[in-house]
């Protein structure tokens, strides 16, 4: 996955890396990792609780018969609220990753400029625009 994601980069035009950015690169790159430990673990672990839910499901049906409804009730209300608030959390997921990535571009572009700040004694302005993309975050 990792040489697929540098070979993509490598071969973006230069107009497209612009308006991505260069922490919204760094951010991708960032994110592969994350998104192979969210595999590994929760959706993994969730398939293999999923046989033992079942089977508790049917010693209930076959024990309680008609009180197997009460898990499936309350099993599927929680399926709902999870399902809401993972909506929610998606969008504020993704307005906090747009900040963090303007925020990294920010910096490696202030890095790399530094010189050139300090040469035209435009440390305030660059400070300001720092806070105010940190007030965004906020």
């Amino acid at each position: 996955t990792y040489q697929t994601l540098v070979e993509r980069v490598t071969t973006a035009s230069s107009g497209h890396l612009r308006h991505i950015g260069v922490g919204g690169v760094e951010e991708g790159l960032g994110s592969v990792s994350k998104v192979k430990d969210w595999y590994s673990g929760g959706v993994i672990a969730g398939f293999i609780d999923l046989p033992f839910a079942l089977i508790f499901l049917g010693l209930v049906a076959y024990i309680g018969g008609e009180l197997v409804a009460i898990p499936l009730a309350v099993w599927l209300i929680t399926l709902g609220i999870v399902w809401l608030s993972s909506i929610r959390v998606k969008s504020l997921s993704e307005e906090a990753s747009q900040d963090e990535q303007e925020r990294k571009a920010f910096l490696i572009l202030l890095s790399q400029t530094i010189q050139g700040i300090k040469r035209q004694a435009v440390e305030s302005r660059i400070f300001n625009q720092f806070k105010s993309l940190n007030n965004v975050r906020s």
